[in-house]
């Protein structure tokens, strides 16, 4: 593009920053006129597990819970031996 690579070299040799500044913002227009971005999101998730839930595997679908079961014997050694250890 000739006219972005114009606006690259007199910025290159421009000693005032200002002036560099503005040729810098033209140069950002014509990116953004002639190089349009695609936005791309990825999702992250931190997942944390009790033992004594059973059923779950990380996966990407929104709608496990329904397929999650609580071992309530599991469960209740899990909080006693956390009760235990904060005394």
């Amino acid at each position: 593009m000739g006219e972005y690579d114009q606006l690259n070299e007199q910025m290159l040799r421009e000693p005032d920053n200002r002036k560099q500044t503005a040729l810098s913002r033209q140069m950002s227009q014509l990116a953004q006129i002639y190089m349009p971005l695609i936005p791309h999101v990825a999702e992250v998730d931190n997942t944390f597990v009790h033992p004594w839930v059973s059923g779950f595997y990380p996966h990407d679908f929104p709608s496990y819970w329904k397929y999650l079961d609580i071992d309530l014997a599991k469960q209740q050694r899990g909080q006693t031996a956390v009760a235990r250890g904060s005394k």
